[in-house]
């Protein structure tokens, strides 16, 4: 089941053909995002509109029968448990996404595991019952990273949902396997399950599509078709998309042209493209791809 390839990584098995693809949602407020961290310390108690885009993407998931992964900011969780529970009670999987929203790579071993238990701990105390998998704020690991695995692993998850095999100034690995594999330091494999996002692979490059900017930005008719393409080739699509997302009401950010363009580019029809891609595709979570095979088998 973990049969090691070259180049450093381990690849896991998955079914030849699917018809379902995952849907996932970073659950952080507007001005957790790496690119607004001014704002995040003088507006973190500010009133936002989190709860009533959690509520959204609840409504609109149940009226398609989808269920997705929510990865949960441990310190949103502290101050909005209800938030968790209503997640919970709508029968979605909830995973985390750290803490507070602290890049990985910025951050010493010690540091990192102190950040994961700490999200553990809360979420899990709400929830009560365990977390299966996290997802690093803004894809934050990289190369040379192994100790990440072994961190998880012995906290006791079972996945990580961090690698964008697309290389940004922010993320980014692009050598990276495009589809669910066991990260290996070239000695050992990982006891995770690596489960990147997705890229279609086009012009010897590999390109993103499934979520945040790519979402917003790209034609529905391209993203239709890269979901396919990824179908095609035997697995599913992983997409995703943060509350604020869905929402041209919520609060912004004063950023620069560049980072304003990123961040906020194309919201206004974010919404409409979430609704397209729950009345076509058939979206599950993480935890039942794991579960039914069809992210490994």
């Amino acid at each position: 089941m973990r049969a090691l390839l070259g180049g450093g990584f381990g690849r896991a098995a998955t079914s030849s053909a699917t018809k379902q693809n995952i849907l996932t949602v970073d659950v952080e407020e507007w001005y957790h995002p790496s690119l607004c961290e001014g704002q995040r310390h003088t507006d973190e108690h500010e009133a936002t509109r989190l709860e009533q885009n959690i509520e959204k993407l609840l409504d609109r998931c149940e009226a398609h029968d989808a269920h997705a992964t929510f990865f949960v900011l441990g310190s949103v969780a502290e101050r909005k448990p209800w938030l968790v529970r209503m997640i919970r009670d709508a029968g979605q999987d909830i995973a985390i996404h750290g803490y507070d929203h602290r890049l990985v790579y910025r951050q010493t071993r010690q540091d990192f595991e102190a950040d994961v238990k700490k999200a553990l701990d809360v979420v899990q105390e709400i929830t009560g019952k365990g977390v299966r998998g996290y997802r690093a704020p803004s894809w934050s690991i990289t190369e040379g990273m192994f100790w990440v695995y072994e961190t998880l692993d012995r906290l006791g998850l079972e996945y990580d949902a961090s690698v964008f095999p697309f290389k940004t100034f922010l993320y980014g690995m692009p050598n990276a396997p495009r589809f669910p594999y066991y990260p290996t330091d070239g000695r050992r494999s990982a006891g995770v399950i690596e489960v990147p996002a997705s890229t279609v692979r086009l012009f010897g490059m590999n390109l993103p599509f499934a979520g945040g900017f790519y979402l917003r930005m790209l034609p529905w008719a391209a993203i239709s078709l890269a979901i396919r393409r990824v179908n095609g080739e035997g697995y599913p699509a992983i997409l995703y998309i943060h509350p604020y997302e869905i929402d041209p009401r919520e609060r912004r950010a004063p950023l620069g042209a560049r980072d304003r363009f990123i961040q906020y580019g194309g919201i206004s029809g974010a919404l409409d493209k979430l609704e397209r891609l729950l009345a076509t595709f058939s979206l599950t979570s993480i935890e039942k791809a794991l579960d039914s095979g069809l992210l490994r088998s």
